[in-house]
This record gives C-alpha cells, sequence and structure tokens, in this order.
C-alpha cells in the first residue's frame, strides 16, 4: 500500500509534463485526490480491510456515514472551483480577444487617416 501512495503522488508531480493537465485546478484536485489516497491506505487497509497485518479481524465495520458526507462535499466544492475555473478563463479569453481586436482597428484607424 505504501508503493500505492508513491505511485499517486508520483503522478501528482508529474501531471505538468502533461498538456491537459497544468493547471492550478488540475493539480489542487490531484492532490485532494491524493491527501484521499493515503488516508485510504492509513485507515482503510488497517481498519476496514481484512487481512494478516490489519486491525480488522472478524466482521468488517460499518463505514460511517461523515464518510460519504464528507466525499459528497468534496465532490462539490471541485465541481464548483471547476466551473469557476473555466468561467475565469473564458473572461480572460474574452479580454485578451477584446483587446487583440481594439489594437487591430486602431492600427487600421491610423493608416486610414495617413
Amino acid at each position: 500500500w505504501a508503493l500505492t501512495t508513491i505511485i499517486v503522488y508520483a503522478f501528482i508531480l508529474h501531471m505538468r509534463f502533461i498538456p491537459g493537465l497544468r493547471g492550478f485546478f488540475a493539480f489542487n484536485f490531484a492532490s485532494v485526490i491524493g491527501l484521499g489516497s493515503v488516508l485510504m491506505t492509513y485507515f482503510g487497509v488497517n481498519y476496514y480491510l481484512s487481512g494478516m497485518h490489519s486491525y480488522a479481524a472478524g466482521d468488517p465495520l460499518p463505514i460511517p456515514s461523515f464518510v460519504y458526507y464528507t466525499v459528497f462535499t468534496i465532490g462539490l466544492v471541485s465541481l464548483l472551483a471547476w466551473f469557476n475555473e473555466t468561467r475565469t478563463k473564458d473572461k480572460e479569453l474574452k479580454a485578451v480577444v477584446d483587446t487583440a481586436l481594439s489594437s487591430e482597428v486602431n492600427a487600421e484607424s491610423k493608416k486610414s487617416d495617413e
């Protein structure tokens, strides 16, 4: 399970080499998933998965309801953050296009004035 955690964090570190995963949102979301991976390997493996080296003997414990609420809340906050990022990128792109168009119009009007 330690190898699983290392692989998850190695992926997070190397996401910057993948063009589609270079943003702040992708890195932050992957970091939250990485933290969840660490918590799963610590609590989930030791207390919920039964095996020779775990504390979970006999019947598995029921998963507490706060775990479901936490996963739902993290998912909702991540979705809202993604919508906010796409809206911000759209505004920035529109501002860049408007600036480029206005500079072209100004250049053409100067040429016509001469």
